[in-house]
Parts: C-alpha cells; sequence; structure tokens
C-alpha cells in the first residue's frame, strides 16, 4: 500500500541556487498570497521538497492549476538576474 501524504522532492533546478530554506519559504508564500494554494515547501538535503494533501471537494482542475502555478513560479525563479543578462 502506497504512503499517502508523504513528501515528494521538486525536480532539480540548477538555476536556482542556492536551494535555501528562506527561497522555499518565499515560494511558499507567493503562492498562498497571489494564488491563494496553500502547500507547504521546504529545503532539505539540496532539494525542495513539497507535501500536496488532497481534500474531498478538490477537483482534478485545482490540481491542473496548481502544477501550472508550480511551475510558473519555479521558471521565475531561475530567470537570470538583470545584471547577469548579456
Amino acid at each position: 500500500m502506497e504512503k499517502r501524504g508523504k513528501p515528494r522532492a521538486l525536480p532539480d533546478l540548477p538555476g536556482v541556487r542556492p536551494l535555501s530554506l528562506r527561497r522555499a519559504d518565499l515560494l511558499t508564500i507567493e503562492l498562498m498570497q497571489e494564488l491563494n494554494i496553500v502547500m507547504p515547501i521546504t529545503c532539505f538535503s539540496g532539494h525542495f521538497w513539497a507535501r500536496l494533501s488532497g481534500s474531498v471537494y478538490n477537483t482534478r482542475e485545482d490540481y491542473l492549476r496548481l502544477k501550472e502555478a508550480l511551475s510558473a513560479k519555479l521558471k521565475e525563479m531561475t530567470k537570470p538576474a538583470k545584471s547577469d543578462r548579456g
């Protein structure tokens, strides 16, 4: 039987360095404030980890919205700073 509620590592993000608890907290706060999405994200052992908890009132569309929002936020984090652009 698969354990439910087990944290999963997010994909490796070579453009986001250093990975830190502060960056994980900022990502959590941005998702909550901007998109009303509550999902704990932390940093451990060189990876961001997220815990997704489903509920009976969540729909497939809710999870698709989460996927898109998280993908967009992670892409934002990997963009080079303006001073790094040539």
